[in-house]
């Protein structure tokens, strides 16, 4: 994960919301998977997910610290039924 990339909160009870990574906390993109690794983001829906209102900066879009575990990069999630 590095800053600029379109990430989705995983969520196994089901609204996954989208974010642009706009900060991190480690200095090479193959360190996210460190157990501190930590990441900012700005939500893009339309409408602010409840984990934005949770966990942002005075009410804004941009969201505090997050873990790494929290998001996966969008690009990297595999389509159903491509192999």
């Amino acid at each position: 994960m590095k800053t600029g990339d379109l990430v989705r909160w995983i969520n196994p009870l089901g609204f996954e919301p989208m974010a642009i990574i706009i900060d991190t906390n480690y200095s090479h993109p193959d360190h996210h998977k460190d157990y501190h690794s930590r990441i900012r983001v700005h939500w893009v829906d339309r409408v602010l997910p409840p984990q934005a209102r949770v966990t942002s900066v005075s009410g804004s879009r941009t969201s505090a610290w997050h873990t790494t575990k929290d998001f996966e990069i969008v690009s990297q999630i595999k389509k159903e039924g491509n192999t």
